[in-house]
């Protein structure tokens, strides 16, 4: 590296210092205003660390730095926590961003000691920005029933759960194998009555396969792929959850997963989607990835995985298993699988409302379908 060449990198490697400082001291600002809990997780403490760290080690590159303080009106309900969290998530995300870039250019600079602080720095930021996903995952439904009302919601699911069985009759086909769809409500649009009725019967197919009644399980897992894709077919576009549901649960009712997924991947086709092309989101190349392992098209299964994987998370995670199924990789599956159910036993709520690591039970029968077996066990991972 030239004199020219390393003066320019010292200019780069300050200005990405000056934003890590700068994100780090807004997030401390933030979290001495409205990070109560963040302080229970005790992550509030070690920012504070991590950002006198910072100062005291790299101001002389990072002196130029402005630096920022944002004020938030102290609002009550879950409303509020899930914007102060969405707010503590989006800066943290940018003091990872700008800690990534700060070790890479400290790296090429030759200075190790500078790059394995940034990196012990942008480490402990990525759990808290983990922990924050984790978290706005739970204020979000915890918005929802205060928007709603609680009371509401629980008889919204009684309601559900005396109808979803006589809501089936007499409506038109589903899809191959699967009976009838999953009804319409009078007070509910077509797609949202499905919907509900798809997930009451996949709740009842959960409880029923943690309780060790699989016949029982496989018919209620059988009325959810039902009303899922039903739901799909009245729902708004880009609904690809409704062709997600209907294909999971078809491959936990056991019944015909290749003829779901390429039926899941007509619909896609319908709607637009171009297979070959780029896929719009991430939830749409989830429907992809996940229909195309069920129907045997791995090639389509591993493009759309690593299409996936750029959502970060929970679609990163599911998206590696699937991978490793599609190309054979049973070492690769073994991990994958093994962090998906990590991820289940660390939730505090699950969609249906049952405790169950149900993408892994569905990733496990396809890898059995290709000759993968798995010592991963969980008391979420029922066979």
């Amino acid at each position: 590296m030239s004199g020219e060449e390393r003066t320019r990198a010292q200019a780069v490697l300050a200005d990405y210092l000056a934003l890590a400082r700068s994100a780090l001291d807004e997030l401390v600002g933030v979290l001495a205003r409205d990070g109560a809990t963040a302080e229970r997780e005790g992550f509030r403490e070690r920012i504070g660390a991590q950002l006198d760290a910072t100062r005291a080690a790299l101001a002389p590159l990072a002196e130029r730095a402005p630096l920022r303080r944002v004020e938030h009106p102290r609002a009550r309900g879950a409303q509020a926590d899930l914007a102060r969290a969405l707010h503590q998530a989006a800066v943290a995300g940018r003091a990872v961003t700008a800690l990534l870039a700060a070790e890479t250019v400290a790296t090429e600079l030759a200075e190790p000691t500078l790059a394995r602080e940034l990196h012990r720095m942008r480490r402990e930021q990525e759990a808290y920005v983990r922990y924050l996903e984790r978290l706005v995952g739970k204020l979000t439904r915890a918005a929802v029933r205060d928007e709603v009302g609680r009371d509401t919601v629980r008889a919204l699911h009684a309601e559900l759960a005396r109808s979803a069985v006589s809501e089936r009759r007499g409506h038109r086909s589903g899809p191959p194998g699967l009976g009838e769809d999953g009804g319409e409500s009078g007070r509910l649009k077509a797609h949202q009555a499905a919907l509900r009725a798809a997930l009451n019967a996949e709740r009842a197919g959960h409880e029923a396969l943690l309780a060790g009644r699989r016949s029982e399980a496989e018919a209620r897992y059988r009325d959810a792929a039902a009303a899922y894709f039903q739901s799909w077919r009245s729902a708004p576009p880009e609904s690809y959850g409704r062709l997600i549901g209907y294909v999971k649960c078809t491959v936990l009712a056991g019944s015909d997963a290749a003829a779901a997924g390429r039926a899941a991947l007509d619909a896609l086709k319908a709607a637009g989607v171009d297979l070959a092309g780029v896929l719009p989101s991430p939830a749409c190349a989830y429907a992809v990835a996940l229909a195309a392992l069920a129907a045997g098209e791995r090639e389509l299964a591993r493009r759309a995985a690593a299409a996936m994987a750029a959502g970060g998370g929970a679609f990163e995670r599911t998206a590696a298993a699937i991978a490793a199924i599609a190309s054979g990789d049973s070492e690769r599956y073994e991990q994958a699988l093994a962090a998906i159910v990590r991820d289940f036993e660390q939730r505090d709520e699950h969609l249906t409302g049952i405790a169950i690591a149900d993408t892994a039970v569905v990733l496990r029968r396809l890898g059995e379908r290709s000759g993968l077996g798995t010592s991963v066990a969980s008391p979420l991972l029922p066979r």
